[in-house]
């Protein structure tokens, strides 16, 4: 049977324009920094894509929603994520009268847009639920909100200094505020407030991350964002969180990204 029969029209999901944005994204990002396999599936959440980079160091894992809830049964296909932005951007933006879909086979999946059709091969499989881009049994040290341009902006001071951004955290001084100190090789220290603390740590916690690959797993996030410690205090885990919407003129998408990163 030739991959042309395989396909199931009836699995096909379509892309509204600025999740196809934020997807082709995604998806070239985590190829440049090193993804070994990726999974865009069609959950009862919404279109979701899955990427993690875990036998190099530093290890990291990045997950996108787009919250809009699809009809179930959905389906995930597992590839090289070059190959998903290849078929994205192959495949075309979807335009005012044209649309861009996937459809889900035996093995394969199927990118058809206003500029052409191609398939990528993978594992196709039924959709799971409930993915994070925390590893089970990870347990929090410090939850806080900031700024997303403030945080970014000490990180790009640390990478414009060196290779590592140093991240610490301390239970609140006497002024009741809590800060987050961002430190470079050359000890630079970009302090930002707290906008939200939902759990404050019990003892200083210190973290030193790759500045480089930090920075770009920050850049397609936005406003404000939950950044967590999770793990050893000494050597924690960074857990990056943002929701909000991308902005369409004819259909505003709402989105939830995250990020794991290991020192």
């Amino acid at each position: 049977m030739s991959a042309q029969n395989q396909i199931s029209v009836g699995e096909g999901v379509t892309l509204h324009l600025p999740e196809y944005r934020y997807l082709v994204d995604a998806a070239g990002l985590v190829t440049l920094l090193g993804a070994h396999a990726a999974e865009l599936s069609v959950t009862s959440r919404g279109v979701e894509f899955f990427a993690m980079r875990t036998f190099d160091v530093p290890k990291w894992r990045f997950h996108i929603v787009v919250d809009q809830p699809r009809p179930a049964p959905g389906r995930a296909i597992a590839a090289h994520p070059g190959k998903i932005a290849g078929a994205l951007h192959i495949a075309g933006a979807p335009e005012r009268h044209s649309d861009t879909r996937i459809y889900f086979g035996d093995g394969i999946a199927r990118f058809v847009g206003p500029d052409g059709t191609v398939e990528v091969s993978g594992r196709v499989t039924a959709a799971g639920s409930g993915r994070s881009a925390v590893p089970r049994g990870v347990e929090p040290l410090a939850d806080i909100d900031v700024r997303h341009d403030y945080f970014i902006h000490g990180v790009l001071l640390a990478l414009a200094r060196g290779t590592r951004a140093e991240l610490r955290l301390s239970p609140p001084n006497g002024s009741g505020w809590l800060k987050l100190h961002v430190l470079s090789e050359a000890n630079d220290d970009y302090n930002i407030i707290a906008v939200k603390v939902s759990k404050s740590p019990d003892i200083p916690i210190r973290g030193l991350y790759d500045a480089w690959i930090l920075t770009e797993l920050l850049l397609p996030l936005r406003n404000y964002i939950t950044l967590r410690f999770l793990g050893n205090t000494n050597h924690p885990a960074l857990h990056v969180i943002w929701s909000g919407i991308l902005r369409d003129p004819e259909n505003p998408v709402p989105l939830t990204a995250e990020f794991y990163l290991e020192e």
